[in-house]
């Protein structure tokens, strides 16, 4: 995923003003993968300030669907990864500057993204195309009901954790549930949306859907797309704790030729971390390469 050098944006259907900077600038501290001079799809996690300073490598490296996350108080975080003595990959916790790693959870299959709940009592990822979540010391329970048909690909806590949102393809477009699996319903028919974040302090979704970034609100289900960017793909959203900030990684496009059949596809290379604000506006560049993965409110 990600984007190197000059592209051309646009946010409500006009071009992006990148040097016009809000009164407020981001705060905390953003999660990312870092992708340089590390084998396609893992890299090393690192955390960094929002405006590139400060960079701190936590001594792991993981796969991109390790996505790690900040516990809700930013004191540890939850990331997927195979120890020496895992079968398969396996949710893991450890302190926020990734000492102490602890095994959390295994899944039906490799688990993916996983995601604190507001109150840090429980964690969720994704496996086998379903959303799961556990307790600590309680046991692992679907929350969409292990339809292992590979549905969801994404997944976002609401503000006080009674719900989540889904992004997916198979039944497709975004969906909220109850955190307790018991009822969903379709908030919008983006039929290729594949990531979402909720904001912690609306009821805005940051949404990945063809590439671009839309905000649709999870009660209406109205929506706005952000960007427009036929040669660059938007993904890997993250809002700030504040929910004034947007995080996500800008990919430049490729076309990729298989040598055996001949058939051309699209690839997304050179990921490079990207913030905007809550109204679409103020988008610029952190200056790091990578994927953002998640973002507390300490610096």
């Amino acid at each position: 995923m990600i984007v190197a050098g000059a592209i051309t944006a646009f946010l409500a259907g006009m071009p992006a003003v990148a040097s016009a900077a809000p009164s407020a600038q981001p705060q905390g501290r953003l999660l990312f993968i870092r992708t340089v001079d590390s084998p396609r799809g893992s890299g090393p996690v690192q955390s960094v300030l929002p405006d590139g300073s400060a960079l701190t490598d936590l001594n792991l490296n993981v796969s991109w669907y390790s996505s790690p996350d900040y516990s809700p108080d930013g004191q540890r975080i939850a990331y997927v990864t195979q120890g020496p003595d895992d079968f398969f990959p396996t949710v893991y916790t450890a302190a926020a500057d990734g000492t102490g790693a602890q095994p959390f959870s295994q899944a039906p299959c490799g688990p993916s993204s996983p995601r604190w709940s507001p109150n840090g009592t429980t964690i969720g990822f994704e496996a086998c195309g379903d959303i799961y979540k556990r307790d600590f010391g309680g046991p692992l329970t679907p929350i969409t009901g292990a339809n292992n048909d590979g549905t969801n690909l994404s997944f976002s806590w609401a503000p006080q954790g009674k719900r989540i949102a889904t992004a997916g393809r198979v039944d497709p477009g975004l969906h909220v549930w109850k955190a307790d699996g018991s009822a969903s319903r379709q908030v919008s028919d983006l039929s290729t949306a594949d990531d979402v974040d909720w904001n912690p302090k609306s009821s805005k979704l940051a949404v990945s859907s063809g590439d671009d970034l839309w905000f649709v609100d999870a009660t209406t289900g109205a929506k706005k797309q952000v960007t427009n960017t036929p040669d660059v793909a938007e993904d890997n959203v993250v809002w700030s704790a504040d929910g004034k900030w947007l995080a996500y990684s800008e990919s430049e496009v490729q076309q990729v030729t298989d040598p055996d059949s001949g058939e051309s596809y699209p690839v997304r290379v050179n990921p490079q971390v990207y913030v905007v604000d809550a109204a679409g506006k103020h988008r610029h560049a952190v200056g790091v390469p990578g994927i953002p993965t998640s973002w507390r409110a300490q610096s």
